[in-house]
């Protein structure tokens, strides 16, 4: 799987499938308030009933949020501080030899709040692919339903959004209007995030006040296709069902890892969004 890696990598901060030779710029697009951990819990093949999970990660400022996979916000971070060709270099080994750092998922989710935009980015290999779109009308069902969640005490709000109906349980204790994924809009912080088949779902590990000066940062090298949100779903869409032709693109891939990526991506049946609305 060594190759498959390499590419997965390569993707993640440079778009043409080889790490670019100069050092990865970043934009600081806010200053960090709070970062939230989530973790996702899903079952990307509706007819396996295995799941898989993945940390995600929240970081919220007063202008702006991410939201991503923790091990691409480690990449981030790691690339935004590399001065010189030789830490780039002592980088790529060490991520070769720590395959189980190579984040499953790969999206950016930003929210900009003065122009209430909503930008996501993601790959659908070998391309990154992006849109942006007004913040989503989650239309929220607010619920007389109560329970404590960890310390927190926290109330039941529904809703329905990318084909399925939602569940999620936010506390007006922290009083940060957001949540993972697009989920936002609740007077509270989003704790808990389930779809009603228990195909997703997001549960807080821990939030952290930031004390110390830390910046929200994005990459500038991703140069990616733009698209509308309809699009790029149909695009995934065509992708899970033929990725034949986008892996006999890749640039010397064993082919034994070329077969086995192809036989993960037809099993990916189920997107946590499964139409525009």
């Amino acid at each position: 799987m060594k190759t498959v890696i390499i590419i997965l990598l390569a993707l993640l901060y440079n778009s043409s499938g080889v790490f670019s030779q100069s050092l990865i710029p970043f934009k600081t697009i806010d200053t960090l308030q709070f970062r939230v951990k989530y973790e996702l819990t899903f079952q990307p093949d509706s007819t396996d009933h295995r799941t898989f999970s993945e940390m995600m990660i929240l970081l919220v400022g007063n202008q702006a949020s991410i939201f991503m996979g923790y091990n691409v916000f480690r990449y981030d971070s790691i690339m935004s501080n590399i001065k010189n060709e030789a830490d780039l270099q002592s980088f790529r080994q060490s991520r070769m030899r720590q395959p189980e750092l190579v984040p499953r998922i790969l999206y950016r989710i930003h929210k900009n709040y003065p122009t209430g935009k909503t930008t996501f980015t993601d790959i659908i290999m070998p391309d990154f692919f992006q849109y942006s779109e007004e913040y989503a009308n989650f239309d929220w069902e607010l619920t007389d339903e109560k329970k404590k969640y960890q310390r927190y005490n926290t109330q039941k709000a529904t809703t329905y959004y990318g084909g399925r109906f939602w569940e999620a349980w936010f506390t007006t204790s922290l009083p940060i209007m957001e949540g993972p994924y697009k989920f936002a809009g609740l007077p509270g912080l989003i704790l808990e995030l389930v779809d009603s088949d228990n195909y997703y779902r997001f549960s807080l590990v821990s939030i952290e006040k930031i004390v110390a000066k830390e910046h929200i940062q994005l990459p500038l090298d991703l140069k990616p296709i733009k698209i509308t949100r309809e699009q790029f779903l149909r695009s995934y869409l065509v992708y899970t069902q033929n990725p034949f032709q986008a892996m006999e693109g890749l640039i010397e891939a064993d082919p034994l890892d070329i077969e086995i990526r192809k036989r993960q991506t037809l099993r990916r049946n189920n997107p946590i969004e499964l139409k525009a609305d």
